[in-house]
This record gives C-alpha cells, sequence and structure tokens, in this order.
C-alpha cells in the first residue's frame, strides 16, 4: 500500500499490535467497520488501513483499546488533520447505508472480540450526536437491567444491600442514578443485547442448514 501524499480521513494507523498478530486477523476484525481498500502491516507492531470511506475509519478508531490477540489497539487517524473532515464525516453519517456504529460494536461482540464498555459508550454517543440511534434496529430490547445496574451503583457509591434491595428503583429515581442509566447503563445494555441476539441468530441458522443437510 501507497501511504497518500495528501491528507486524507480514510486513513488509520493501528499501534500496539502483537507480533503474532497476522494480516489476516487484522482485516478479518476491521472489516466490521467497512471496506478496506489497502492494508500494510509493519514490523514495529504497527499497521495502516485504508478505507472506502470516511465513516468506515470513523468507526474504526472508536474501537481504540480493543484486543485482538492479546494486545489492546491503539487506532487513531493517520493524519491528525485532514481538509473538511468534519464535513465529509457529516455527508458519511447522513447516508441512508451508513450503518450505526453501535450495530458494529453488537456484531464485533457477537463474533467473539473483546470490547470495553468504554468503547460501546463511544459508539451509543457518536451514533445519538449523528442522530443515528434512533436508526438502531427496532428489534433491540432492554436486557434486565439489575445485568448491568452492578456496576453503575458501585461507581455511585451505593452498598450491596442496596443494590440487591433497589439499585433499579435507585437508577430510576435518583437523579444522579437516572443520568446513568440514560447514558450508559441502557446504551451499553442494549449493544451487549444486540450482540447475543446475533449470535442466536448464527446459532439458529447453523442448526437449521444442519437440519436441511440430513
Amino acid at each position: 500500500m501507497i501511504i497518500p501524499t495528501e491528507p486524507t480521513p480514510n486513513l488509520v494507523i493501528v499501534k500496539n499490535v502483537a507480533p503474532s498478530t497476522t494480516e489476516k486477523m487484522l482485516t478479518d476484525f476491521f472489516s466490521f467497520c467497512g471496506k478496506i481498500d489497502g492494508f500494510m502491516l509493519n514490523n514495529d507492531t504497527t499497521a495502516l488501513i485504508m478505507f472506502d470511506r470516511a465513516s468506515a475509519a470513523k468507526t474504526a478508531t472508536l474501537l481504540n483499546n480493543a484486543t485482538v490477540n492479546g494486545n489492546e489497539l491503539a487506532v487513531e487517524p493517520y493524519f491528525s488533520e485532514t481538509p473538511a473532515t468534519e464535513a465529509k464525516e457529516d455527508d458519511e453519517q447522513a447516508e441512508p447505508e451508513a450503518k450505526p456504529k453501535s450495530n458494529v460494536m453488537a456484531e464485533l461482540l457477537a463474533a467473539g472480540y473483546k470490547l470495553s464498555d468504554q468503547i460501546l459508550k463511544a459508539a451509543s454517543d457518536f451514533d445519538k450526536k449523528y442522530g443515528l440511534w434512533d436508526r438502531v434496529e427496532p428489534y433491540w430490547k432492554q436486557l434486565d437491567n439489575k445485568c448491568h445496574v452492578g456496576d453503575a451503583a458501585n461507581r455511585a457509591g451505593a452498598t450491596a444491600l442496596q443494590f440487591e434491595e433497589s439499585a433499579d428503583r435507585w437508577l430510576r429515581t435518583n437523579p444522579m442514578g437516572q443520568k446513568i442509566h440514560s447514558n450508559l447503563v441502557e446504551p451499553i445494555a442494549n449493544v451487549h443485547a444486540e450482540a447475543k441476539r446475533i449470535s442466536n441468530q448464527q446459532e439458529a441458522n447453523k442448526d437449521e442448514k444442519g437440519r436441511r443437510s440430513q
């Protein structure tokens, strides 16, 4: 891959790549973000990825600190500044076929990749900022709140007993709890729920294929 002389928002650099990581490992991972036009894996634990769209490159940067082959990757734009990057980004997100970032994260989770809650939160925040959150599939259903309230309650200083007895009520009635619930618990729960749905659908498809082959 030839590095362009003119700055482009489509190119990202990936650092802290494990020495044993192959090109296929990285392209399989980042292909969830969008079509890859160019790839270069260097010997100094870095890689360069050229996407066909700026929105795909933006999705890739949201995967900063994601784990691939045992290492937490550092992902950032190759060029610190590009002409009219923000305007291009807005145009990309306005296209009807643009996939919400949260959907990409759910697909990665369903494929078995490890993503932190910070990454999932950043994805949902991006979707809300650019008006994509409303396009997240309507079949997303909220998981049982108590599967996630533990972390939120602990961050807010709630005791274990309070969590067991009234964590759900605290999240829905306390001003701080409501903020945590709407801005952190729900978005992350939604992404995990979608990942579970995708995984279950894949298993169902495998079972159906097996029955037909019998």
